[in-house]
Order: C-alpha cells, then sequence, then structure tokens
C-alpha cells in the first residue's frame, strides 16, 4: 500500500521521465551532428554532462527509488524493483544513481576549468594533444567517483539490521543505510563536498575568465576576443541550470537524508529529486536555443515537418526557404 507522496512522487517521475528522454535524445542528436567545427572540443563536455545525467534520468525512471524519512530507507517501485526486489540490488542501483548526479557535477566544473585555461593560457593549451585533455577529465571522473563506490555500499545495511524496527512498515523492495555513525557521514559529506566543490569553482573559474578577457583584450585579436566572450557567457548560462536546478536542490537533499527526524525531511527530499532530475529537460532545450547553429537547424526541421503536414504546394518557395536557412547554418559555423 502506497501513502499519498509516494503515489504522487511516482506519477512525477513518469511524467519527468516521458519530457526528459525525449528532450535529451533530441539535444544529444542535435549537439552530436551539428556543432560546428570552432566548437567541436567545448561541446565534448556539453555532452558530458548531458550523457551523465540522460543516465541518471534513465536508472531512476526504471528504478523509481522512494525516499522513506523518518526511515533512512528507500523502496524501488519501479521496473527494476519488481524484477530485483532484493536489498543489494537497491543498493547498487542508488549506487549508480548516485554517481551519475555526481559526475555530472563533475562535468560542469571540468567545462569551467578548461574555458579558463583556453582563455588565460591557450598558446600552451594549443601545444598539448587532445588525448591528454581527454584523460586528464577521465582521471578526474574516476579520481572523485571512487570514495562514493567506496563509502555508499559500506553505509548500506540490511532492513532487518535497521535499528528502529518500528519505521519499516512495509520492508518489501526497500533497502536502507545507517541513520547515524561515521559510514553514512563519509557517504553524506563525500556528495555534499562535489556538489558545493562545482559551485564554488563555477563561481571562481567565471570571475578568472573574465578577468583574464578584459586583461587580454589589448593582445588578442578582436574576433577571437568575442568568440571567447560569447562563449563564456553561453557556459554561464547551460551551467547555471544544472547549478540552479541540480547541486543547490541536492545538497539541500543531502542535508535532509542525514536529518531524517526533521520535520518534513521527506518531502524536501521528495521535492529537491524531482526538481535535479527535471534540470536536465530545461538543460537540453536551452542548448538547443542559446546557440545559434543549432536554433536553425531546429528551424529546417520545423519546417520540414510542417511542409509534410500541411502539404506543400509551392515548392519553389519552399526550397528558397530551407536554402535560406542553411546557409544562416553554414555562415553561423565559419
Amino acid at each position: 500500500m502506497s501513502d499519498s507522496l509516494s503515489v504522487f512522487f511516482n506519477l512525477a517521475l513518469n511524467i519527468t521521465a516521458a519530457g526528459s528522454i525525449i528532450t535529451k535524445s533530441t539535444a544529444l542528436y542535435f549537439v552530436v551532428r551539428y556543432t560546428p567545427k570552432k566548437m567541436r572540443h567545448f561541446s565534448h563536455f556539453i555532452l558530458d554532462e548531458m550523457g551523465w545525467n540522460f543516465a541518471g534520468n534513465l536508472l531512476y525512471t526504471v528504478a523509481h527509488p522512494v525516499p522513506m524519512m523518518p526511515a533512512t530507507c528507500y523502496r524501488m517501485d519501479g521496473f527494476l524493483g519488481r524484477m530485483l526486489p532484493g536489498e543489494n540490488a537497491g543498493v547498487i542501483v542508488m549506487t549508480l544513481i548516485i554517481l551519475t548526479a555526481v559526475n555530472c557535477a563533475i562535468g560542469i566544473f571540468l567545462s569551467f576549468q578548461f574555458r579558463y585555461m583556453s582563455i588565460a593560457f591557450g598558446y600552451r593549451l594549443a601545444k598539448i594533444k587532445y588525448r591528454w585533455g581527454y584523460l586528464y577529465c577521465a582521471v578526474i571522473h574516476l579520481a572523485l567517483s571512487l570514495p562514493g563506490i567506496y563509502f555508499i555500499p559500506r553505509s548500506a545495511i540490511t532492513v532487518s539490521e535497521y535499528p528502529d524496527k518500528s519505521l519499516i512498515l512495509q520492508p518489501q523492495r526497500m533497502f536502507c543505510f545507517e541513520p547515524h555513525g561515521s559510514k553514512i557521514m563519509s557517504t553524506l559529506g563525500w556528495m555534499f563536498g562535489i556538489f558545493f566543490l562545482t559551485i564554488f569553482l563555477l563561481i571562481l573559474f567565471t570571475i578568472l575568465s573574465y578577468r583574464h578577457l578584459r586583461l587580454n583584450v589589448l593582445f588578442i585579436e578582436s574576433e577571437t576576443a568575442t568568440f571567447h566572450r560569447a562563449l563564456l557567457s553561453s557556459l554561464i548560462i547551460l551551467s547555471s541550470i544544472p547549478v540552479l536546478f541540480g547541486c543547490v536542490p541536492l545538497l539541500v537533499a543531502v542535508f535532509a537524508f542525514g536529518m531524517p527526524s526533521l520535520k518534513y525531511a521527506r518531502e524536501i527530499v521528495v521535492f529537491c529529486i524531482l526538481f535535479a532530475l527535471n534540470h536536465g529537460t530545461i538543460y537540453g532545450v536551452t542548448t538547443l536555443l542559446i546557440f545559434k547553429a543549432y536554433r536553425l537547424q531546429i528551424r529546417i526541421l520545423v519546417v520540414k515537418i510542417v511542409s509534410v503536414i500541411i502539404g506543400v504546394r509551392n515548392q519553389q518557395q519552399l526550397s528558397k526557404l530551407l536554402s535560406y536557412c542553411r546557409g544562416a547554418a553554414v555562415a553561423s559555423s565559419s
């Protein structure tokens, strides 16, 4: 038997999944297919962040782990919960979900770090082979993920071991974590630290990047300075979405989960999770709208779809319109 909050949460997850999967699949396709050459390496950071978020949404969609505070437990109400009702499966799924959220945050501050380095040390960076940059990002992702891989399973306990049995009303498909102690505090501290570090580094690298742009404006070409400034502004807009709708809500959720006896702790965690899961939809739409190359390709696609739906009588007019859109797209990428 499910309570009203669980029913609402599961319904909201289904609605979120529908919009998120469609939006992010579309955004991923346009970023991969239509990114201009001069933005190619920058787009890899967008794909990194978007890919981790997409994976996290898919996992949450098929698992539906519902927080069960005041017990520090979750119940898997989704497809995976019915297929794999064991407690170990729940812990593994939750570990993977947390890792996708953490790596999404890591992708954010890596994108800002490299944008700052390209502005401040562009000449030196140009001499380094791209594969070393990719290797560096992979090492950072792995190094910051390893503590979670170690801490999260160690902080899990079986339902039968939970100290306060009166809080466990429905043990089916549930998995629990220690309500207190060094193990759960290590897990929550690691998560809180990653999300807080992301916000701090984002602000730091943004300030440093604008500072170097002002200092270097007399020494670099006007076109290069304009490109860096436009790209940095776009990056700030894109990254403010996962920070405001992802990192900040998850910081609050981590704090509330660490204090399960807090009044409305469960409601706080539920709504923070929903905020975090929905930020990917906003992020995908913003990505397609903020860059001219993607906007023009969407315009071409819309023109084609509308022409099919309403029937095109003037083929010459449609061809001119498509040629104009393609010409504008080429101009934006040159």
